[in-house]
């Protein structure tokens, strides 16, 4: 939950929106989550738990008289109403002008939950670095991918300021290849084709022209260039024409240039 004054705006034929929206997803059924807790509320206490015995410990009644104290050192667990983790003030030390920053006890909140001590933490998209900082703050292996040096800088000025040491950091600008896939048959070879080619319906993936199998040819749909592999998910076919417009460019190019939705 956020306020207005972390973005949302009144006006036009709508509620101000407050309250960001997070995705949660795994890769299969089995998958890390520990319950997190977040201190109770003075109201919460005063209201649930409104005796107190001979040391001062704070307990309610429950059926037969049974007291249940209050156990304060876990605390309320966290719902999936997060009220306690504040947009970050402009003023904050942690503030880096980057639009879309998050707080860290946000961040920090969700490896917690999601990750174990000693863990890897991956994020493909770190911009202003928080995720690495909390993550290396809860003592997580991590590792950012971003398309702007500026995260690079980022995330070394941040974990210094943050730690209060310099960690040792690997920058790498080169393209890593993937290592999974084992021993792959050439890209353009005939049972790719004949898979594509049905997956497709005859259809070039460009235009969307048919055409016989012997007048497509096999593409990467991300080029080797740029980190494209030669498994099957990665190609495509398209029609000779399409082909030589794309060359090692992405198809955002050449729906561009064939002014295709």
């Amino acid at each position: 939950q956020r306020s207005t004054a972390s973005g949302g705006k009144a006006g036009g034929r709508k509620f101000v929106p407050g309250h960001d929206v997070l995705l949660y997803f795994t890769a299969g059924p089995t998958f890390t989550h520990h319950r997190q807790y977040m201190a109770y509320t003075a109201a919460y206490v005063a209201q649930r738990f409104k005796h107190t015995d001979e040391s001062g410990r704070r307990y309610r009644l429950q059926l037969k008289n049974r007291r249940q104290y209050l156990d304060e050192s876990k605390g309320k667990p966290v719902s999936d109403i997060w009220t306690d983790t504040h947009p970050i003030n402009p003023m904050a030390k942690e503030k880096t002008g980057y639009p879309t920053q998050k707080p860290l006890a946000l961040l920090e909140r969700i490896i917690r939950a999601c990750s174990d001590g000693g863990g890897m933490v991956l994020d493909p998209f770190c911009g202003c670095a928080t995720t690495m900082v909390a993550a290396d703050g809860l003592g997580r292996s991590w590792a950012g991918i971003d398309i702007s040096p500026k995260a690079v800088e980022l995330v070394t000025r941040r974990i210094k300021q943050h730690q209060g040491l310099f960690r040792k950091i690997v920058h790498r600008e080169d393209i890593p290849r993937r290592t999974d896939l084992g021993a792959l048959p050439r890209y353009n070879c005939l049972p790719n084709r004949k898979a594509l080619y049905g997956e497709q319906a005859g259809n070039c993936g460009g235009c969307r022209t048919h055409f016989e199998m012997r007048h497509l040819e096999v593409d990467h749909v991300i080029a080797r260039s740029v980190g494209g592999t030669d498994h099957l998910a990665n190609l495509q076919l398209l029609c000779g024409n399409c082909n030589r417009i794309k060359g090692d460019r992405g198809m955002e190019y050449l729906r561009t240039k064939l002014q295709l939705t």
